[in-house]
């Protein structure tokens, strides 16, 4: 198990939120939000686990609401842009070439609702980053359509107010974490049956079958609007 953090500060956090270290988690500081950081992390998995990783799971970029879009400026839209699509593209970049090609193999990319509707208007830049990074899986998985690794979208209708940077198994199919700020052991759990829906083909109601466009929607139980 394998948990990319940004720095010890952010694995001191993550250890706290644990209470221990099981010893099956590998935790790696590796800012995988910029190039150096997310080829750090490729090299540390090719060197310790020769390069097989079984499972990616992205789920990149921190809440914003800096205002509504025409007040935003270009230096902030810029940063938010980096903020909310670039994580997503460096671990697909850095990480799709390790993942083992094989029909139990997969990268999965989590998204939000935002990108199809702009709930908060001084949060304009979610909802422009969301729409973003749909581009960037259904781009990986037109690349990856003739693979037999799955490439996958789960895509969530529900505010997660602690995010997953990215959660990776390597190995044995294990399954482990990065925090982008604060552990949550919901979004874990919610990653690890990510990873289980990516790789099940009885799961036909919420995963299309391989080497389709593949966007899993977890609906909240509110008034939040349906797609």
């Amino acid at each position: 198990m394998v948990a990319p953090v940004r720095s010890e500060r952010a694995k001191t956090s993550l250890l706290e939120e644990l209470g221990s270290t099981p010893t099956t988690l590998d935790i790696v500081n590796a800012d995988v939000g910029v190039e150096e950081g997310a080829a750090a992390l490729a090299a540390h998995l090719t060197s310790a686990y020769n390069g097989k990783v079984n499972h990616v799971v992205s789920s990149c970029g921190a809440w914003w609401q800096g205002g509504t879009l025409s007040t935003v400026p270009l230096d902030e839209f810029n940063a938010q842009l980096a903020n909310l699509i670039t994580g997503h593209f460096l671990l697909y970049k850095h990480l799709i070439g390790l993942v083992t090609d094989e029909p139990s193999s997969s990268f999965t990319f989590i998204t939000g609702a935002a990108g199809q509707y702009c709930f908060l208007p001084a949060a304009s830049m979610v909802t422009v980053g969301a729409a973003g990074a749909f581009g960037v899986a259904l781009a990986a998985m037109a690349e990856q359509k003739s693979a037999s690794r799955r490439v996958v979208e789960v895509r969530i209708s529900a505010l997660i107010r602690y995010a997953l940077c990215v959660l990776l198994a390597c190995g044995g199919g294990a399954v482990a974490g990065g925090q982008q700020s604060v552990f949550s052991v919901y979004m874990l759990l919610l990653s690890a049956c990510a990873i289980v829906l990516s790789v099940s083909r009885d799961c036909l109601l919420l995963c299309l079958p391989p080497h389709t466009q593949q966007c899993m929607h977890i609906q909240a139980p509110s008034n939040t609007p349906q797609s």
